[in-house]
């Protein structure tokens, strides 16, 4: 059986006994450690600081394309000011990320592809992980970029009035 037909098979089991869905906060833990180990296993947890430079690297291409007439200094200026947001936004990012698969796999289902990641074929894909990671954000610059022509197209790119407030940074994840 799939582990996705049997994911299916407990839920109506679990339905059907009327026993409820809510997990004890030690099994979140659980869950949430066991998470943290598969994205280590996989590949998917990127070190934070060398992510962060990559996002900003991108992230600079794209005012740059966006604003032709910045200079070097203002360029730097701004790709330091966004790892420096970054350097907080990351972390909380990997934290949610590790969240995420804890509240959407089982720990049956986390525990089979930890064991997934243990045989060569698992190695294989976790040793591309990181690779594969920098080329979806590599690939999420196509999009990015294309918000930013929409931006131009209405005039919201380049106007000194329309732009936002420096230091000013999300807080909310």
């Amino acid at each position: 059986m799939r582990i996705a037909e049997g994911v299916a098979v407990a839920a109506m089991l679990v339905c059907a006994a009327g026993i409820g869905a809510h997990s004890t906060a030690r099994e979140d833990n659980a869950r949430t450690s066991l998470a943290e180990r598969l994205l280590a296993r996989s590949g998917a947890a990127v070190e934070p600081g060398a992510y962060a430079a990559q996002l900003a690297r991108s992230a600079r291409s794209m005012v740059e394309s966006c604003r032709p007439e910045i200079t070097q200094r203002e360029a730097d200026a701004f790709e330091a000011a966004y790892l420096a947001e970054l350097s907080i936004a990351v972390p909380r990012f990997l934290d949610h990320v590790s969240a995420s698969y804890a509240e959407r796999l089982s720990e049956e289902e986390i525990l089979a592809l930890l064991e997934f990641y243990s045989t060569d074929d698992g190695r294989a894909v976790a040793e591309a992980m990181p690779e594969i990671a920098a080329d979806h954000v590599s690939a999420q610059t196509l999009i990015e970029r294309a918000m930013l022509r929409s931006y131009r197209s209405m005039g919201w790119c380049a106007p000194e009035a329309e732009r936002r407030e420096p230091g000013a940074s999300d807080q909310a994840l």
